[in-house]
C-alpha cells in the first residue's frame, strides 16, 4: 500500500471500530473501542462501550460494556 492509502484508513477509523470476522481467530485484550462487531472467535478481554457477539461469533472471557448484544456463544 502507498502512504496515501495508510493514511485514509487511519482517518477513517476514527469511530474507534473492532471487528472479528468470520473465520478470524483472536486472543488478547481489547479496550477503548466504541463498538465491537465480533463475528469469528475472540478470548480474552474486551471493553468497549458497544459490543456484538453476532450469530457465528464465539467470545469466551470477561466483557465490559454499555450496550451488549448477545446473538452467538459466550463463556
Amino acid at each position: 500500500m502507498e502512504d496515501n492509502e495508510l493514511d485514509s484508513i487511519s482517518q477513517d477509523n476514527n469511530s474507534k471500530l473492532v471487528m472479528v470476522g468470520h473465520g478470524v481467530r483472536v486472543e488478547g485484550r481489547i479496550e477503548g473501542s466504541e463498538s465491537a462487531d465480533i463475528s469469528g472467535a475472540l478470548s480474552g478481554t474486551i471493553k468497549s462501550s458497544n459490543i456484538s457477539i453476532n450469530k457465528t461469533g464465539n467470545f469466551n472471557g470477561d466483557m465490559t460494556g454499555q450496550d451488549i448484544r448477545i446473538s452467538g456463544q459466550v463463556e
